[in-house]
């Protein structure tokens, strides 16, 4: 972790809280910029993956941005600024990327199991078939003709 590149995240938000964006496509807008992990990055001119996960090296830049992203009143009724908006969505598509990734690993697991069970269907099916001619084999014997003997002991 540099101290650099987080002081360059940090002036970065101060920037857009102030509605003083440097980066030219930031600056454009008439509009306020909305502080999220795509703009800080943007005007910071460094990397978003580098302060939008959670891992992140950068734990002081991450906790800054959700704390201003995040909204101050409680009322659920009332839209939500742009800027949470935008993080929300960030969440969610880290979540459901999350979440896609599992499923893709529990259905190669699953597709595994699969495949050693049909193996095994198989196999047991052999067995069955071999113990079926054996049997039909066995029935197919004459049967021992009574001599009225006993058997030597």
């Amino acid at each position: 972790m540099s101290k650099k590149i987080e002081q360059d995240y940090l002036d970065a938000i101060e920037r857009l809280l102030r509605g003083g964006a440097t980066h030219p496509e930031l600056a454009r807008k008439r509009a306020k910029a909305p502080v999220n992990f795509s703009t800080v990055a943007k005007e910071a001119r460094r990397s978003r993956t580098a302060i939008a996960t959670e891992g992140t090296a950068y734990p002081a830049v991450r906790a800054a941005i959700l704390k201003i992203a995040r909204p101050i009143s409680n009322d659920m009724m009332r839209p939500l600024p742009d800027s949470v908006r935008s993080t929300s969505l960030q969440v969610h598509l880290l979540n459901e990327r999350k979440n896609r990734i599992l499923a893709e690993n529990a259905a190669r697991v699953l597709a595994t199991k699969l495949a050693a069970a049909e193996v095994h269907a198989h196999t047991l099916q052999a067995q069955i078939d071999s113990l079926e001619r054996k049997m039909q084999r066995s029935s197919e014997l004459p049967k021992p003709r009574n001599t009225g003997r006993r058997p030597p002991q």
